[in-house]
């Protein structure tokens, strides 16, 4: 099976992007970014399956299943005109919603250790008891941020941690905040810590 990936705002400049994984899957990132005319000129080729290639005269069939994902509100951008309903509708055989970070306290330390093995991974360092210990140490202080960054900034900052420890620079693990060594802005995070983390 065949599979892209392309950002929606770049679907009209990508030539062939929906024959290109023709029989396979097709993953459109931000779908609320898409301009609205890229909108209904998607949404046609979903409802009549076939494209018509720049400069020619007859229509392609195209059997291709497209996944896609979005930051934004669509109802809200439904409202406002930004998005079209029907092919809001059309999209939405299964929707799946997923919280941001801060919602899911119980994901964030498991993630952390998982970003951080794989950081230590590819610098060929072994993840210790130490920084095990270090990290449920910093619970109290990732679990209370906000990561407005998602999980991209949980792996960064994981990433950061890893490289650090390799060059033997581990000081942030030797202290319950070293959360503050890599979120600049974790002091200004919408829930308070308590006292105990500082």
């Amino acid at each position: 099976m065949r599979k892209g990936r392309l950002p929606a705002r770049d679907a009209a400049v990508a030539p062939g992007c929906l024959k290109s994984p023709n029989g396979g899957t097709l993953f459109l990132d931000e779908i609320g970014e898409m301009p609205l005319p890229l909108q209904t000129r998607l949404l046609r080729v979903l409802e009549e399956k076939e494209v018509t290639r720049v400069g020619g005269h007859q229509p392609v069939p195209v059997d291709v299943r497209v996944i896609s994902a979005t930051h934004c509100n669509l109802e809200e951008d439904m409202r406002q005109g930004q998005f079209r309903r029907d092919l809001f509708y059309r999209l939405s055989i299964l929707r799946l919603q997923l919280p941001p970070l801060r919602e899911r306290v119980a994901d964030i330390l498991p993630l952390a250790e998982s970003f951080l093995k794989v950081s230590l991974a590819a610098l060929s360092a072994p993840f210790s008891a130490a920084l095990r210990q270090g990290l449920q140490a910093s619970e109290t202080v990732l679990v209370h941020y906000d990561w407005p960054g998602n999980i991209r900034e949980l792996r960064n900052m994981m990433g950061a941690t890893g490289a650090i420890f390799k060059c033997g620079t581990d000081a942030g693990f030797k202290r319950r905040n070293f959360c503050s060594c890599y979120c600049r802005n974790w002091r200004a995070s919408r829930r308070k810590l308590p006292l105990h983390a500082y």
